[in-house]
């Protein structure tokens, strides 16, 4: 995550009021991450991630939020889009598309409340920029994070502040692995998700393909 795009409070506290979400009490900048503009958002009611989409074009948004919202209420642990009072999960901002997502991620919240908790990926390759800002905020949180993966990485583990929590092993082998796994370790009753697509935009989270 990062901040390419500024936020004014006032901005900010104008686009809110298309949500059912209070007034705007305090918003952070995130400055360490990748590509998107990024901000701690509170409000009267509730603590969110504002992200501001610098490269996904406006069109391929839909399928992408849609997608996490239903990721989200089947009990995967991603970050949950906010709808707005249309059911809207997002509009332009300062010129460009931007939306909230739920701050309180299962396994986060769980590793706060002292449960067990962590997250395991194994895949050829990982470079999608919402999963790996999701690790990046679940290691900043305690979470343990493991990474087994066999090609390209874009997860820079061990960053103090960033990712100290996260592991990462490169796998080298002769043959192209077709499975790919993903755990979480929900407070000590594991889910398992196994997957054919990886953890690359262009498969849209890993379930496009």
């Amino acid at each position: 995550m990062s901040v390419y795009t500024t936020v004014s409070a006032e901005d900010l506290d104008a686009w809110l009021a298309r949500y059912a979400l209070g007034g705007l009490v305090s918003h952070e900048p995130i400055t360490s991450g990748i590509e998107n503009t990024n901000y701690f958002v509170t409000t009267e009611r509730g603590r969110y991630v504002l992200t501001l989409y610098e490269r996904l074009p406006a069109d391929e948004l839909p399928f992408y939020l849609n997608l996490m919202a239903h990721l989200a209420r089947s009990g995967v642990a991603v970050p949950a889009p906010a709808p707005d009072r249309t059911g809207a999960l997002f509009s332009l901002l300062c010129g460009k598309p931007a939306g909230l997502v739920d701050r309180i991620e299962r396994e986060v919240a769980n590793h706060r409340k002292g449960l067990p908790s962590g997250i395991r990926f194994k895949c050829n390759s990982i470079v999608d920029e919402g999963i790996i800002d999701a690790l990046y905020r679940a290691s900043r949180a305690g979470v343990p994070v493991d990474i087994w993966v066999r090609g390209i990485c874009a997860v820079r583990p061990g960053v103090p502040g960033l990712s100290e929590n996260i592991s990462v092993v490169s796998i080298v082998d002769r043959f192209l692995e077709h499975a790919r796994i993903l755990y979480f370790h929900r407070g000590g009753k594991p889910q398992v998700f196994i997957s054919s697509a990886d953890c690359h935009s262009s498969k849209a989270n890993m379930v496009r393909q």
